[in-house]
């Protein structure tokens, strides 16, 4: 009975080896894919920032001191 235990205990200890590897792999794609999106996100920013000051000039349109801030929630250090 002692050896049907043990043997419960190591295929336990295996399965849970497992899932601990797949969730590794997954959390590190889903990094990887936040970081491509940040990315893509920064440059849509500067492209939408390039065409408004050239349609408003380098002050750029009235009210433009009230930017949003994405630095908030899009830090390295959020990630």
């Amino acid at each position: 009975m002692a050896e049907a235990g043990q043997e419960l205990l190591a295929q336990g200890r295996a399965q849970l080896e497992r899932y601990c590897q797949e969730s590794s792999t997954q959390l590190l794609g889903t990094r990887d894919e936040l970081a491509r999106l940040h990315t893509r996100l920064e440059a849509v920013r500067r492209d939408v920032l390039q065409w408004v000051r050239g349609v408003w000039g380098a002050q750029g349109p009235p009210g433009e001191g009230q930017q949003c801030r994405p630095q908030v929630c899009c830090t390295p250090a959020m990630w």
